[in-house]
């Protein structure tokens, strides 16, 4: 992206794989979507040019990608005939509420000098059932038993 008043380059080059052949701004301006013929899309930050999304991959080539009226879905199309909607909504649990879960994925706890410790099964289950329920909904995992 370049400054259209000075033509200097702005942020970070927006990279794919393969060659990018679609980039659309989001109706605030804040982001960037872009696609590219190595089936993926990626949204960036319009300032920094640092990616907000990881890679979306498809199946097939991206053929169009366009942002809700509020900016916070993304959708694409494909020569599959595919869509996909993307929820590009911030996540706003705290870092407290998010560390059983980091805990439950990586079945591992920092212990007090920094050092990976690995969970037991019932350590495990004690983080399942301390994640928020808008945590699993949000992460579509299966409801607790």
């Amino acid at each position: 992206m370049w400054n259209a008043a000075t033509g200097e380059p702005i942020g970070a080059t927006l990279r794919h794989r393969l060659p990018v052949v679609y980039a659309a701004f989001s109706h605030n301006g804040r982001f960037v979507v872009t696609y590219s013929r190595d089936r993926t899309a990626r949204v960036w930050d319009a300032a920094s040019g640092e990616p907000i999304t990881p890679p979306l991959r498809h199946k097939s080539h991206v053929r169009r990608a366009s942002f809700s009226p509020d900016d916070s879905r993304l959708l694409t199309l494909c020569d599959d005939g595919v869509g996909r909607v993307w929820n590009l909504a911030p996540d706003l649990h705290s870092v407290r509420q998010l560390r059983p879960l980091t805990e439950l994925l990586a079945a591992r706890r920092l212990n007090a000098s920094g050092g990976p410790t690995e969970l037991d099964l019932a350590a495990l289950h004690a983080s399942w059932n301390s994640l928020p329920p808008s945590c699993t909904k949000r992460m579509d995992l299966p409801a607790r038993s």
